[in-house]
């Protein structure tokens, strides 16, 4: 809650983010860290695009994990977007799960 306030201050907006993904990040909660990425990707640095595709990337692997190679992939396209360093090995495994 307190984070959701400090947000709203622009001086301290990037390092309320930043802490916000941080502990998305720790919760495993990649889908809102990725919303919260999105939302106020204005206040990030261009450097913290791999950390958000490696977000699309554990989406994508919880997708295939429950057979939805679809959105699996969907997640996959944004992580290459974005420039993941995972994304081609989630990709395999998706492949190969895909063929079972």
């Amino acid at each position: 809650k307190i984070l959701s306030d400090v947000i709203d201050i622009p001086r301290l907006r990037k390092t309320a983010v930043m802490l916000l993904l941080s502990l998305y990040e720790k919760e495993q909660d990649f889908e809102k860290a990725i919303l919260i990425a999105n939302h106020y990707s204005d206040d990030l640095d261009k450097s913290t695009n791999v950390q958000i595709a490696n977000y699309y990337c554990e989406v994508a692997k919880k997708f295939s994990f429950n057979s939805d190679y679809v959105q699996a992939e969907e997640y996959l396209k944004r992580a290459l977007i974005n420039g993941s360093t995972m994304s081609k090995e989630v990709q395999y495994g998706i492949y190969c799960k895909k063929k079972e």
